[in-house]
């Protein structure tokens, strides 16, 4: 049996195979892993379908694979007998269904003359019969005429399709409907991952000039994922009217507050982090402006109000940013999300992630504080309204009881999407956040 590809979920129809765990002749287990594959999300086991023996392996370390692409063919175990008798019950069935093909061609070949002495009758135009005689001429000038019924040369006619560049399936590269979609679908594709390459919106690209001219280089070929972030975010930029609104908390009672708690955290081996306690706070926030927790729907001219609060978590990986996601943070309580947020990052940096992991994302944060960033403009991801983006915080004079102090202020950026947000929503969500950060209720902390 044919090992193929299976579907890589959220978009992503082209992974590389970054490891094979298994060689030809190897005896293997139901589940047992056979390849690793590098998607746009995170790398994933390919497990074996059945038990039985590895025979080939089509594929090697480095190559690009699509959905649907045999990567290797298992031998099931005890079963050749019965597998002969399958291919050769196979094999006349495919005789039987080409020979009913070829009488379907004669019908449609008598049926195309019918429809050829009707239109004569009604009188059909000089101009309609110098565009077909020119098609076929110019089929002539190719060569033979590639084997395929009229149905399916009328069809490839109104659809603008060279047979030629068709390839057939049947006998004698007989070319069926099935062939003429599966073309359609292969062009489709193509100009999708041209649009994905050049961005697809906006004025070309000037030609870049040789960087070598001038200089040593190093040109290293982008990974699945870095090549999905590029292509992304080139077709989300000139596409979403994005606005950020910034606002600055000081944070001084909450982090004594947090040093207050750390340890009841660790006992509980849990770390107590300020990523945890924004996720905390984001639920309420979020449920009272339920606009910055949807989705803009144009072509059905409707807002998608998401009723639950998944909140995505850009994590910092080797292989670029990753952006698992943080399910019903409105039903945990900060020690759950202590946990879950190291958890998940770990499974990040480790690619460990499924695509479930990265995908239903209804708002993201963004944390650059642990990395030393400052203050910083997120891109709103799509489908999502909005973003926060959180700096490092820093060190600032504060007259407190006429006394100079000072208090860490922590840096925060809301991205928004114009389209669907005014300006005035996301001042409001962003004072309530500075409140909830500089005056935290003490029962946060609770576990």
């Amino acid at each position: 049996m044919d090992i193929q590809l299976p579907s890589l979920g959220e978009g992503a129809t082209t992974g590389t195979v970054v490891n094979i765990l298994v060689n030809e002749g190897d005896v293997v287990e139901k589940d047992q892993a056979l390849m690793e594959i590098e998607s746009d999300k995170a790398v994933a086991e390919l497990p074996s379908p059945e038990a039985g023996t590895i025979e080939s392996i089509q594929v090697k370390e480095g190559d690009e694979v699509s959905e649907g692409d045999v990567l290797a063919q298992l031998s099931e175990g005890g079963g050749s007998e019965s597998d002969d008798s399958s291919d050769q019950d196979a094999t006349e069935e495919k005789e039987k269904l080409e020979a009913n093909d070829t009488d379907d061609d004669r019908e449609d070949d008598s049926a195309d003359k019918d429809d050829k002495e009707n239109e004569k009758s009604k009188g059909r135009t000089d101009e309609d019969e110098s565009t077909e005689s020119s098609e076929e001429d110019a089929e002539t000038e190719r060569g033979q005429r590639p084997p395929a019924a009229p149905s399916i040369r009328r069809m490839a006619r109104e659809l603008g399709i060279d047979l030629h560049r068709v390839g057939g399936s049947g006998r004698g590269g007989r070319i069926d409907i099935a062939d003429l979609r599966a073309y359609i679908a292969q062009l489709k594709k193509r100009a999708e991952q041209a649009a994905t390459s050049s961005g697809s919106i906006g004025p070309a690209l000037p030609e870049m000039p040789d960087p070598a001219e001038f200089g040593d280089i190093e040109s290293k070929s982008l990974s699945s994922i870095r090549k999905t972030i590029a292509g992304r975010l080139s077709r989300t930029w000139p596409n979403l009217p994005q606005v950020t609104q910034f606002g600055e908390a000081d944070i001084a009672e909450l982090m004594e507050l947090k040093d207050q708690h750390a340890k009841a955290f660790e006992k509980k081996d849990a770390k107590l982090t300020l990523t945890a306690i924004l996720l905390k706070l984001l639920p309420p926030l979020l449920e009272a402006h339920p606009y910055l927790n949807a989705s803009l729907d144009l072509e059905n001219d409707a807002v998608i109000l998401k009723k639950y609060f998944h909140i995505g978590l850009a994590v910092d990986t080797e292989q670029g940013l990753l952006v698992p996601v943080l399910r019903d943070a409105d039903d945990k309580n900060l020690l759950d999300l202590a946990r879950e947020t190291a958890d998940v990052a770990k499974a990040a940096r480790d690619s460990r992630l499924d695509k479930k992991a990265m995908a239903g994302a209804s708002f993201t944060l963004s944390n650059q504080g642990g990395l030393g960033g400052g203050a910083f403009t997120p891109l709103v991801p799509y489908p999502q309204a909005a973003i926060l983006g959180v700096g490092r915080a820093s060190e600032r004079p504060v007259l407190v009881d006429e006394a100079l102090k000072t208090h860490p202020y922590l840096p925060l950026a809301l991205s928004y999407d114009h389209r669907l947000i005014d300006g005035g929503e996301a001042a409001r969500f962003m004072h309530e956040l500075v409140e909830a950060l500089e005056h935290p209720d003490e029962s946060l902390f609770d576990i």
